[in-house]
């Protein structure tokens, strides 16, 4: 299992959304599970001065582009509602390499407090979009055993 430590930052607010670096992560072919901490997981802020809403939170992530389809496996999210923080985990696919995003995204259940709504959604998103990057790594060349030669 690969971990990163680099935090992103996240918030869902009708009033301000947070501005934070989007984080770019590198991987090698071949690798195990990666996992990216993600951290600053809010409903958003509830005014100017200071306080933040307390809502029923969702974060779903989802592969919005890649240079090869199925780069990226067993995409997930762990996380639990109004937790600061959670986890995006995947694993790049065996023998494959090149680049992909994959897009964050926090909602909140809005004023209704719920996150599925039978008619005009008032629920907030705040997306955020992570390229990753899978590097080539040289395989070992193989050769098959020779036949008998008579």
């Amino acid at each position: 299992v690969q971990t990163c430590a680099l935090p992103i930052s996240f918030g869902t607010s009708r009033v301000m959304h947070p501005t934070t670096e989007a984080v770019n992560q590198i991987v090698m072919e071949d690798s195990n599970e990666t996992r990216i901490a993600l951290s600053g997981i809010t409903a958003g802020a509830l005014g100017v001065n200071g306080g933040t809403e307390t809502q029923i939170l969702n974060v779903t992530a989802a592969v919005i582009s890649s240079s090869i389809p199925g780069l990226i496996g067993n995409l997930a999210v762990d996380y639990q509602s109004q937790n600061p923080s959670g986890t995006l985990r995947f694993t790049p696919a065996s023998n494959m390499f090149g680049t992909a995003t994959i897009r964050v995204t926090v909602e909140d259940a809005g004023i209704n407090g719920t996150l599925v709504d039978a008619g005009p959604t008032d629920n907030a998103t705040f997306p955020r979009d992570i390229t990753i990057t899978v590097n080539n790594i040289a395989d070992l060349p193989t050769l098959d055993q020779p036949a008998n030669v008579v």
